[in-house]
């Protein structure tokens, strides 16, 4: 765990809060503001994992939501009810998808953003474009700090994209989808419509799929932290993640994160 000295320093940091089916929310901070990329998990169990490993929750200035699915947005309306001066972001496809959630926040907080679009909050800057994902406007995000680092919020990404690959390539750090083992997922007692909306290229992507995504980014990498995201919990096993993606770990930071837990919070620092 960081100090705070160390943590009011001009660095940029990650973390994993959640990540998975049964909640999602990435933590982005740069200097004294911090963002967050959905909010999946009720406040609760926010405060208590974020506590864990040194997350300031009273440093969250913004929060953008990728799409309206329920384990991004589960916990929204208790997270901003306890942050009066947080501000909300989201498409408005996604707005109309999450209106349950989102309505009953003050109005002049909640922001809608185009699909292909850049919000600046102080020091970060957030670019959003369209992913492929059965729902209304969907969107991935791409977080630049003043520290010159480059972050991906890449998962529920369907299949990729030359916009995918083109942000990805950009990247010093990626939260990036490895949802399923396909073997598991066959093999599996999901009933066929659920495995074919994973598979049917607006639902997940596999571990195959995000292996190839990372190995054909152009050498040398310039990726140096990958966060293994949104792993199933029927149809995938972090052992097997982390032993398909070993070799990249000569070139870079590999992390598998849990669906149980927070991870690390992790220090980037720029280095080409």
């Amino acid at each position: 765990m960081e100090s705070t000295s160390l943590l009011a320093e001009a660095t940029t940091y990650i973390c994993s809060i959640a990540s998975g089916s049964n909640g999602n929310a990435y933590w982005i901070q740069c200097q004294d503001t911090a963002i967050m990329i959905d909010c999946g998990i009720g406040y609760r169990e926010m405060v208590k994992r974020a506590k864990t490993v040194g997350v300031d929750l009273k440093l969250l200035s913004a929060i953008f939501i990728s799409h309206e699915h329920s384990d991004h947005v589960r916990g929204l309306k208790v997270l901003a009810n306890h942050h009066k001066h947080m501000h909300c972001y989201m498409t408005a496809g996604t707005a109309k998808g999450v209106r349950e959630y989102y309505l009953p926040l003050d109005g002049s907080r909640v922001h809608l953003m185009p699909s292909d679009g850049v919000i600046t909050v102080g020091p970060i800057e957030v670019t959003s474009f369209a992913k492929p994902h059965d729902v209304k406007e969907p969107v991935s995000y791409t977080v630049r700090t003043v520290d010159g680092i480059t972050i991906g919020v890449y998962t529920d990404i369907g299949r990729p994209t030359d916009r995918l690959v083109e942000e990805l390539g950009q990247c010093d750090a990626v939260f990036l989808e490895s949802n399923y083992d396909k073997e598991m997922l066959q093999k599996g007692h999901y009933p066929l419509y659920l495995k074919n909306r994973i598979t049917g290229g607006e639902g997940h992507i596999s571990n195959k799929e995000a292996f190839e995504l990372i190995e054909n980014l152009p050498k040398p990498y310039k990726l140096q932290v990958l966060v293994l995201s949104h792993l199933s919990g029927e149809n995938n096993k972090p052992q097997l993640v982390r032993e398909l993606f070993e070799p990249f770990e000569e070139h870079m930071k590999v992390y598998t994160a849990s669906r149980n837990g927070a991870g690390a919070l992790i220090k980037l620092e720029k280095t080409i």
